[in-house]
């Protein structure tokens, strides 16, 4: 709830920004003494016209019971099973499996509604598609029986630097918000509410396997809907930020002079006589 909220308020910050012209400016120093009055101003107007940004919604009440339940154990017991094995002696042996043998390893209500209730918010299940599409090659699936009930998958690659790390998780698939677990070896990938992004875009491709209808279409009219490599795309705004920058300011540059130009001319005109001196006739001549 406390980040739901958190949200609500960027979102109400975003929306003002880009409503008036004056909140997106540098202020002038004469507007600071009126500007709390100025700004409650337009909050009203917000408030008053504007669609509300919240909405209760339909999870709100299995996100507190994830929640309440995950505070009860603050042990990642993937992590704990994994880590343990890893430092024995002798280490699992993992054999690759098929996607007919991966189906069949799925719970029967792995589903995109549940989907939603096991991580607790829908930020990471957006982000699923663009790190599958980021992939190469696909995501691979492996069992080892030092490690019953338990998937390694290997394949998938951070998003936000210029030379992605792979990424491993291990998945103890189960009813959805009570025995599916999932650690990764990501800096959050011993979460015990829902999982990285990296565990959910795991989930989304399962789901893509069992129930393919259930996945969304992406919205064309989305722009951000074809970003996959964030780096490349940060780097690539920031170039045409500073390219539209200049432009802006060469082409104010441009206009101030024609302006001082057009002023210069007109006073010049302004001060001539108009009459027949004979001293203008000779120098036209010249």
């Amino acid at each position: 709830m406390v980040t739901r909220i958190r949200n609500l308020n960027e979102r109400g910050f975003g929306r003002l920004t880009s409503t008036w012209g004056i909140l997106r400016r540098v202020l002038d120093a004469d507007l600071v003494r009126l500007f709390r009055p100025l700004y409650r101003l337009l909050l009203a107007v917000d408030n008053a016209f504007f669609a509300p940004l919240w909405n209760e919604s339909e999870y709100d009440d299995s996100d507190l019971e994830l929640f309440r339940r995950a505070a009860s154990s603050a042990k990642n017991t993937v992590f704990d099973l994994v880590s343990s094995t890893l430092s024995s002696k002798k280490k699992p042996q993992w054999k690759r499996i098929g996607e007919a043998a991966l189906i069949g390893r799925c719970p029967g209500d792995l589903n995109m509604v549940n989907l939603r209730k096991f991580n607790g918010g829908p930020y990471a299940i957006r982000l699923a598609p663009r790190y599958l599409d980021f992939q190469e090659p696909s995501i691979v699936f492996m069992e080892s029986r030092e490690l019953p009930g338990i998937l390694k998958v290997t394949g998938l690659k951070s998003r936000f630097s210029k030379n992605p790390k792979a990424r491993t998780q291990y998945i103890q698939l189960g009813v959805y918000t009570k025995s599916t677990v999932i650690y990764c070896n990501c800096k959050c990938g011993t979460r015990t509410i829902g999982s990285c992004a990296h565990g959910i875009a795991v989930l989304y491709y399962l789901i893509s396997l069992v129930r393919p209808q259930e996945i969304p279409s992406r919205s064309e009219s989305n722009s951000f809907a074809e970003v996959i490599d964030l780096h490349d795309f940060a780097v690539e705004t920031r170039r045409r930020n500073r390219s539209e920058s200049f432009i802006s300011r060469k082409t104010d540059m441009v206009s101030k002079i024609l302006e001082e130009n057009d002023d210069e001319g007109s006073s010049e005109d302004e001060g001539d006589s108009g009459g027949d001196d004979p001293m203008d006739l000779e120098d036209d001549s010249v």
